[in-house]
Order: C-alpha cells, then sequence, then structure tokens
C-alpha cells in the first residue's frame, strides 16, 4: 500500500502541531494579558483630571474585560477551532484508509464531517462497533458544541439562533469545566483545552487501534 493512505503517523505530525500551539498559547496568553494590563495603566496620566467614581468604574470595567475577557476568548477559542478541525481531518484520513484496505465504499453523502456518520461507516465496514466510553463521547459533543458556537455565532449568546446549543453552552458553563460566560461572550480556561486535547487524543488512539492497527480477516 502506498504510505500516503497510511493514517497514523500523519495523523500523529498533525497533533503534535496542534499540542504545541497549546503550548505556545499557556505561555504567552497570560505573557499578552499582563502587557494589556500594563498598557492600561500607563495611559491613566493621559486622562483628564478630574475623573468622577463612575468614570474610575468604566475605565476599571473596559480593562478587565480587554484582559480577562475578551483576550482568552479569542486566543484560547482559536484552538479549539483548530483542534476541531484536525479531528474532523483525521476521522476523513481514517475512514479513507478503512475504505481502501476492507473495499467497502463510504456512503455517496458521508464525508464523515459529523462524528455519527464516520463511526457507522466504520461499524458497517468492520462488522463491529468502536467502543467510545460515555464521558469521551460527551465531552466530543460538546467540543463540536463549542466550536460550532464559535463559527456560527462568534462566541455570542446574542447572536446564537440555536436555542439547543444555547442551553447547552450555558449548562457547560455552569459545570465548572472550564469555560465561562461574560456577560453574553464565551471565554475559556485553559484546562479546557487541555482537557478537549485530551481527549480527542484518547478517541484517536483508540480508533486508530480499531481501525488501522486490526488483525487483518481471514
Amino acid at each position: 500500500m502506498d504510505d500516503n493512505q497510511y493514517p497514523a503517523l500523519r495523523i500523529a505530525g498533525r497533533f503534535v502541531a496542534i499540542e504545541k500551539s497549546l503550548e505556545l498559547l499557556s505561555e504567552y496568553v497570560p505573557l499578552i494579558q499582563n502587557q494589556a494590563q500594563r498598557r492600561a495603566r500607563a495611559s491613566i496620566p493621559n486622562k483628564p483630571v478630574g475623573w468622577s467614581q463612575v468614570d474610575i468604574d468604566e475605565w476599571n470595567d473596559e480593562t478587565n474585560w480587554v484582559t480577562e475577557a475578551l483576550i482568552p476568548r479569542f486566543f484560547l477559542g482559536s484552538f479549539i477551532l483548530q483542534l476541531a478541525a484536525a479531528f474532523e481531518t483525521a476521522r476523513k484520513d481514517i475512514a479513507n484508509y478503512v475504505e481502501v484496505t476492507t473495499q467497502h465504499p463510504k456512503p455517496v453523502r458521508g464525508d464523515m464531517a459529523a462524528r455519527s456518520d464516520f463511526e457507522r461507516y466504520l461499524h458497517e465496514a468492520l462488522s463491529s462497533p468502536l467502543d467510545i466510553p460515555p464521558d469521551v463521547s460527551q465531552r466530543l459533543d460538546d467540543i463540536q458544541c463549542v466550536r460550532n458556537f464559535l463559527a456560527h455565532s462568534n462566541g455570542d449568546l446574542r447572536a446564537e439562533r440555536s436555542s439547543d446549543r444555547k442551553a447547552r453552552i450555558v449548562a457547560l458553563a455552569q459545570e465548572n469545566c472550564g469555560i465561562r460566560i461574560h456577560e453574553s461572550e464565551l471565554v475559556f480556561e485553559e484546562r479546557f483545552l487541555q482537557e478537549s486535547f485530551l481527549c480527542v487524543e484518547r478517541y484517536l488512539n483508540a480508533t486508530i487501534a480499531y481501525a488501522v492497527h486490526r488483525e487483518p480477516h481471514s
């Protein structure tokens, strides 16, 4: 078989890059937040003399919003988009490999973008279901929900049209899983990114063992 059709090493290389991007975010986002705070404080002497308490409160609110909400939202949120894209590409790579090695054609309309389509195809092609723990499956669903919320509503509940997605985002924020809502906007903590990466990695390792490193049919 052409080495280009073997997906495990290609997927591993892709996820090494994803993990590296997470390391860089972990290192530099706090520095960016600190720098934003320092610039805000340095600008105080340029403000008009005689600020009222209302002026001071508004300045503090804006500074806190930039450092504690805006920066984590966009810098850390970008990682979820990268992770979801790499995850979808990995599923397509695995499905293509299974199609070549089993000669079981993928559905004409199945591009493996949906995890349910991917798992259904593997079940049909390999004659056995993929065993995924419920907690992993739920977290993968939540990652996809957050990804769609970022991609389609820019992480803002006011722009979200899906009542089901909005409800799930609010529920996640209440579960203390590493995301929160600042006013109406989604804000990430690093632990949500770390746990999401480990969940996707766990799923793909199990799927590669099941679909790629399987014993050939006799």
